[in-house]
């Protein structure tokens, strides 16, 4: 108990280095990816949940999936929930650098890509990151 309070009372710095954690990033098929786009999005408030996963999870994998350079597309929709979430859904695309990331959202197909977003989607807000894994420690 004592050895928690002690961990709890030290600063938390974000670029502390984390023991148990692996630095390299996630495999996709039998490449690196390094970085990725978290979209934490909210429906058109004027849609059914029902409409907003339809345009979100039937139509749009295929215009993202046009994005040159996109290694993974990940959606992640919220659980329905009795009280209302701030968001309704996480979407993550993941490229090898942020130059191919700058590269597809300046390219042609990025255009179509934008259009479809307005059928369904209210606010969008994004962020770039990168992954960590963190594995359990012993102890």
């Amino acid at each position: 108990a004592q050895r928690l309070r002690d961990r709890l009372r030290r600063p938390h710095h974000p670029n502390r280095k984390l023991t148990n954690a692996k630095p390299d990033p996630p495999f996709i098929g039998h490449s690196p990816v390094s970085v990725k786009i978290v979209a934490l999005l909210k429906a058109k408030p004027e849609l059914s949940r029902a409409e907003f996963l339809y345009y979100w999870q039937q139509e749009h994998p295929a215009v993202v999936w046009t994005l040159p350079g996109l290694r993974a597309y990940h959606q992640s929709p919220a659980i329905e929930h009795h009280k209302p979430w701030p968001y309704d859904g996480m979407a993550e695309l993941w490229f090898d650098s942020m130059a191919d990331i700058r590269a597809a959202y300046g390219s042609p197909a990025a255009d179509p890509v934008r259009e479809h977003e307005k059928l369904f989607l209210g606010e969008v807000d994004w962020f770039v990151t990168t992954t960590t894994v963190v594995e359990p420690t012993e102890g």
